[in-house]
């Protein structure tokens, strides 16, 4: 996907919610493309929902996101592993591969894991400072 972490929606998010995750959030590929206020009209219950691409998290409270952003990572850490698991089986299994390639793809993959985990780690501290208050 095309695009910068850092857009109007994340901005709105951290204003609203203040989640520091700025530097973070760079580099992951995670990219927050909408945010709305919702009222459910049979129960007058109000949220938020907010979009990371075709992801979605309902929440209500800052803790509530942070626990919402957790599951996307490790959604996302998952795939990750995965992939890197294909590239492994055909770098083994095929005749014939791109070796260039499949290192690239491998490099982009370590990197976004990376990121992803130090994403993880930071979040895990907030809620932990949250659940101690």
């Amino acid at each position: 996907m095309k695009g910068t972490e850092i857009n109007e929606v994340f901005e709105k998010v951290d204003e609203l919610f203040k989640i520091h995750l700025k530097a973070q959030i760079k580099g992951t590929e995670i990219f927050f493309t909408k945010l709305l206020n919702v009222e459910n009209l049979i129960t007058n219950q109000k949220y938020y929902l907010l979009f990371l691409s075709d992801y979605g998290i309902n929440f209500t409270n800052q803790n509530e996101l942070l626990e919402g952003l957790k599951n996307f990572i490790n959604k996302e850490l998952e795939t990750i592993k995965n992939e890197v698991q294909n590239y492994q089986y055909h770098m083994i299994k095929d005749l014939v591969y791109d070796e260039e390639f499949i290192h690239l793809q491998l490099d982009g993959l370590g990197y976004k894991e990376s990121k992803l985990v130090k994403l993880k780690s930071k979040i895990d501290k907030q809620l932990l400072a949250i659940k101690n208050d």
